[in-house]
């Protein structure tokens, strides 16, 4: 009887935990989804945080907040039809100028900042900061990711100052709301020492980069995408400073990383071979520099394809490392083809446009063909 018993209580618990378990498969939320696709967005890997915000959206398909969020994957990795394709249905699914709107309107500011249309960008993001400064307060952290938006929009516009201002203030209400250990305020650190560093103020920029990197090691460890990126920018204000040794400890620590986190294959990965590839550059070592520069424009391409951004950025520099090198019939393939996808991509006038007829200004200069120069030179201007 009491083994009949003890049968009867183990098949109970058992039957129970089955139970337990369907309900909880079954019951997972689309916040639950969302939540694990933010991590995994954390962590940069983005195509599985694509899938987990799908099935969030096959839980709750009008839910804006993944929709958003999926909007924000789709342009991390280029795919920006994909993009404007979530927001819109998330733009016109909503009627009420609230948080989620706001949002909306945010993700579409980082959309057309990442196509190159920066007045289009920032008429977004002053919508979005309009709203969530009435509807959250001014002092919100929501507030303050707008403000590092529209500094990193001006930054591309090679506006340093304005770009600066922007950061600084999502700074001060990150350090008051976060405290200053926080991993969002060491991002307005090191986005405050990009501005410092395009502006040639090295040793500032050094500064905010390690006071990034303090924040980063001791919340997260030495071994973070976040950490990485931290090494890289460290890197590059290095070699800006000609200090290549120490660029290239720094640049190597991000590489490992990388590659041991994301794999070789990543646009992060790729993003520490061209800037090893640049400081072996600024050495005068052209033929490792090469080695570096073609590292990145496999992963580029065959990550965002032949007509992107960074794909021609990889050309230009190719083209300009092969015109150190003399090689100027060479350096004219691959000056031609960045400036054609550059001229698609940002138009005539685009600041990168430019750099690259400038470029192909000096290439016909040494080519002994100074009518070409000479039109390239206009351009460039």
């Amino acid at each position: 009887m009491c083994s009949i018993k003890k049968v009867s209580l183990s098949l109970l618990l058992l039957f129970a935990f089955l139970i337990f378990n369907s309900i909880s498969v079954l019951g997972a939320s689309a916040d639950e989804y969302l939540d694990k696709a933010k991590r995994a967005g954390d962590e940069a890997k983005f195509n599985d945080a694509i899938e987990l915000c799908k099935k969030a959206l096959e839980k709750d398909n009008i839910n804006i907040k993944a929709m958003n969020y999926l909007a924000d994957l789709y342009i991390e990795i280029s795919k920006f039809e994909d993009a404007l394709l979530i927001l819109d249905r998330a733009y016109y699914l909503q009627s009420e100028e609230n948080a989620n709107y706001a949002e909306t309107l945010y993700y579409f500011g980082s959309l057309f900042s990442s196509q190159g249309d920066y007045e289009q960008s920032l008429s977004y993001l002053s919508k979005s900061l309009t709203i969530r400064e009435k509807v959250l307060g001014a002092q919100h952290n929501d507030v303050a990711d707008c403000y590092v938006r529209m500094g990193e929009v001006f930054n591309k516009k090679r506006i340093y100052n304005k770009a600066l201002e922007y950061h600084l203030k999502a700074l001060d209400i990150r350090e008051k709301n976060l405290g200053p250990n926080h991993k969002k305020t060491a991002e307005s650190y090191a986005w405050i020492g990009l501005a410092y560093n395009k502006q040639g103020l090295y040793n500032k920029a050094l500064t905010y980069f390690f006071k990034a990197l303090a924040i980063y090691e001791k919340n997260n460890g030495e071994a973070t995408t976040e950490t990485a990126s931290t090494y890289n920018n460290i890197g590059l204000a290095y070699s800006m400073q000609s200090k290549y040794t120490d660029a290239l400890k720094y640049l190597e620590k991000a590489q490992t990383i990388y590659e041991k986190n994301l794999g070789k294959n990543h646009v992060y990965t790729a993003e520490t071979y061209k800037n090893m590839g640049i400081v072996y550059q600024r050495e005068r070592k052209y033929e490792d520099a090469l080695r570096y520069f073609f590292k990145n424009l496999v992963v580029i391409e065959s990550n965002y394809g032949q007509k992107h951004p960074d794909t021609a950025s990889a050309y230009q520099n190719i083209a300009a490392t092969n015109y150190e090198l003399g090689n100027y019939k060479k350096a004219l393939l691959y000056a031609d083809i960045a400036k054609d996808i550059r001229k698609d991509f940002f138009g005539q006038n685009g600041n990168e446009t430019k750099d690259s007829y400038q470029l192909l200004s000096q290439i016909y200069s040494q080519l002994g063909d100074n009518k070409k120069a000479d039109v390239y030179l206009k351009l460039s201007q």
